[in-house]
């Protein structure tokens, strides 16, 4: 639950929000319709699921949305089934509408992973988020070079992609330059079969 809630919070402060813009947030300060906007500011999308912002919000919503409705064993089982799943793009779905009902968007959760619903985050615990977060991601390398593979695999595949597209252009484009030659070559023929009959006359 705090992973989830920090990476929201790291993308909150990415775009701009101020800290206690960040921890006074409601639901009328996220759109989720066909653009994904915190408090005016419209949220970007990564190649790699791992490392885009967009999924780490709706991730987040997703999750505090299930935690009002269901409570604290399926948040835990749908973590439990996410972690031994492929990473997947989420940013572009529907996170549901249990969240809007959330009082606070940036809770306090305990130790133990236990939502403070009406406690939102003090100014200072989200200072010392984003400087924990941030000191985690330097000393991760490990990390970082998953991403990079991630995107990379990710970027070779459109590129694979676009080739296979570019070949496919190129051979039809050689399929009608033939044909145009073909008839080019008849037309020739013609004209000079109607000219060795008119030069018969």
């Amino acid at each position: 639950m705090r992973g989830g809630r920090d990476a929201f919070v790291l993308v909150a402060a990415a775009v701009g929000m101020t800290r206690d813009e960040l921890r006074l947030m409601t639901h009328q300060d996220v759109i989720t319709d066909k653009r994904l906007i915190l408090r005016g500011a419209e949220v970007p999308m990564a190649q790699a699921p791992l490392s885009c912002p967009g999924c780490a919000v709706i991730g987040w919503l997703s999750t505090l949305g299930i935690y009002r409705k269901w409570g604290m064993g399926i948040v835990r089982a749908e973590m439990i089934r996410a972690k031994h799943s492929p990473a997947r793009h989420i940013c572009l779905t529907d996170p549901g509408r249990e969240w809007r009902l959330a009082p606070a968007l940036v809770p306090s959760v305990d130790k133990h992973g236990w939502v403070e619903e009406h406690h939102p985050l003090s100014a200072r615990t989200v200072s010392a988020i984003t400087a924990r977060r941030q000191a985690e991601a330097l000393t991760a390398p490990q990390s970082a070079q998953e991403h990079r593979r991630i995107y990379r695999s990710e970027v070779n595949v459109h590129r694979r992609r676009h080739l296979s597209e570019l070949s496919e252009m190129l051979d039809e484009i050689e399929h009608l330059t033939e044909a145009h030659e073909e008839m080019i070559r008849r037309v020739e023929q013609e004209t000079a079969r109607f000219g060795r009959a008119a030069s018969g006359q």
